[in-house]
């Protein structure tokens, strides 16, 4: 019996993938924003989003390796000009960073990155931990605190990882590929460059080209927080 109903699933499903696919629902996330990093580099991948009319969930570090990210003006203008959502990307951005800590270092950290954020940028909703990693107490924190915590949503996809012209290809075919499926499901689809390595090699244009890809679909952009918080 199941062997005769194979054919009809296989004809179902193969009549499914040709009906018309939903407008997808884009979230772009810029991780790791810090004043260590690059600002001619971070300044082009706003740009590019821009371009085509999205949105995107900026991840801000507060204060990365002894330095906050108030010290740089121009980065600060750079991101006050933009109308993306900024989160608060920890504290330090140490390797796990609230994996283990206890309560009252987790809560120490939390606030202090949030008033440093709030003294040069503005207000701000989110808490994205670094590696993706945090604690029970940690979320218990960000629930007291008031934040919308995105620190682990829906799937995430890089592609832009220190990206080669050997890898490229097969790349933006499949990201391409997924964004539709996504879409279909009514999944939204996480996007997630890292600020150096996203400029270094095809990186760029792979950003450049997956995006129009997405515009041309007429791809929904939304938020982190929007996605993770307002549903």
């Amino acid at each position: 019996m199941k062997i005769k109903l194979l054919p009809l699933f296989l004809f179902i499903f193969f009549i499914w993938l040709y009906l018309p696919y939903g407008s997808p629902v884009i979230v772009i996330v810029v991780d790791d924003v810090s004043p260590l990093h690059s600002t001619d580099e971070q300044r082009e991948l706003f740009r590019v989003i821009e371009r085509y009319g999205f949105n995107a969930t900026v991840s801000v570090i507060p204060f990365h390796y002894g330095k906050s990210i108030c010290d740089s003006n121009e980065l600060v203008s750079i991101i006050n000009s933009t109308k993306f959502e900024v989160a608060q990307h920890g504290y330090m951005h140490n390797y796990k960073e609230f994996e283990n800590l206890d309560y009252p270092e987790a809560k120490r950290r939390v606030i202090l990155g949030r008033k440093i954020i709030e003294g040069c940028i503005g207000k701000v909703y989110e808490f994205r931990a670094p590696w993706r990693s945090e604690s029970r107490e940690t979320k218990q924190i960000l629930k007291e605190l008031k934040y919308c915590d995105v620190t682990d949503t829906y799937i995430e996809h890089e592609f832009t990882w220190y990206l080669d012209s050997y890898r490229y290809p097969l790349y933006i075919t499949f990201a391409k590929f997924e964004l539709l499926i996504y879409g279909k499901f009514h999944i939204p689809y996480v996007l997630v460059l890292h600020v150096h390595a996203a400029n270094y090699g095809e990186g760029i244009k792979f950003l450049n080209n997956f995006l129009s890809f997405a515009k041309s679909r007429n791809a929904k952009s939304k938020t982190l927080r929007e996605v993770a918080c307002e549903n």
